[in-house]
């Protein structure tokens, strides 16, 4: 198979896609756990952060936020809420900024945060196997015992799998080209694969939110 490059950082998903409901009820799990009763001290982290879509929601529960996520993302211009800046000039500019952590995924592969939850919404769907493998290994050290790994993704949206054919299959999804950039897309209508490789690596999965159009799987580490 012939090696392309895939550039994570942009979605396959359309620009205007909302905010899955399924991270607050997540979320509202995470805070009514038995081992969670001080939530002014809870430690949580947005591994692919991306353009910052769920930041407010991660402010109204917790105080306290690692945003994770490439070099090139974390660096790069972007238009956030509606101002051209990068995403650690942006942080710098919030009142909350020093409750709030930035760490590209080197420094968190090489970190253990002891952290109380990691969500990755919206990501394992958009990279290869290979780095879905490194998160999810990477979610496990940075977790303390009981702790909770929160993965959501969009699945069977028409808008993306009518563009998934024969001839742009790699791996196990297909890649698109798109202005010089290409991205990828796995669409896990089912996850019984991906929940055997999660629990392999220490997870117990506790909860499944999942509906037709998300995937939503809470997973605790043993």
């Amino acid at each position: 198979m012939a090696k392309i490059k895939i550039l994570p950082e942009y979605s396959a998903q359309p620009s205007g896609a909302r905010v899955t409901p399924l991270l607050e009820v997540s979320i509202q799990h995470v805070l009514s756990s038995e081992n969670t009763t001080e939530i002014n001290s809870l430690r949580v982290a947005d591994y692919g952060c991306g353009k910052l879509r769920h930041l407010c929601i991660f402010h109204n529960y917790f105080n306290s936020i690692y945003l994770v996520d490439t070099k090139f993302q974390l660096s790069r211009t972007l238009k956030l809420f509606g101002k051209k800046t990068t995403i650690t000039q942006y942080i710098t500019t919030l009142e909350t900024s020093n409750n709030i952590r930035i760490l590209n995924g080197s420094e968190f592969e090489s970190s253990e945060l002891g952290l109380n939850a990691i969500f990755s919404i919206a990501v394992l769907d958009v990279v290869l196997p290979n780095t879905r493998t490194t998160m999810i290994e990477t979610a496990h050290k940075n977790l303390k015992p009981g702790g909770f790994f929160v993965i959501i993704m969009p699945r069977n949206d028409s808008s993306i799998l009518k563009r998934c054919l024969q001839n742009n299959k790699y791996y196990d999804g297909y890649f698109f080209n798109h202005h010089g950039i290409t991205t990828f897309f796995k669409n896990f209508r089912e996850t019984e694969h991906l929940v055997n490789k999660i629990t392999r690596s220490g997870f117990v999965l506790v909860k499944n939110l999942s509906i037709y159009r998300h995937v939503c799987l809470l997973f605790r580490k043993k």
